[in-house]
């Protein structure tokens, strides 16, 4: 295989569990298994437990735990 053959490019909503999902059978179906996977997404809300909103709380651990 070239480069470019390795190269797919999905679009995702990442709060979309269906959509995660999606991507993964379609990289699979066309790449075959997935080996490496790299996340790159992370949220930071600049706050301390006493004044971080319950909103902003559940979204950073969304986002960098759940991943959407």
């Amino acid at each position: 295989m070239s480069n470019a053959d390795n190269l797919l490019t999905l679009a995702a909503t990442r709060r979309a569990e269906a959509d995660t999902l999606a991507a993964a059978a379609q990289v699979r179906d066309t790449l075959g298994p997935c080996a490496v996977l790299v996340n790159n997404a992370g949220l930071l809300r600049p706050a301390t437990l006493d004044t971080i909103d319950l909103a902003d709380w559940q979204q950073v651990l969304g986002v960098n735990l759940t991943g959407y």
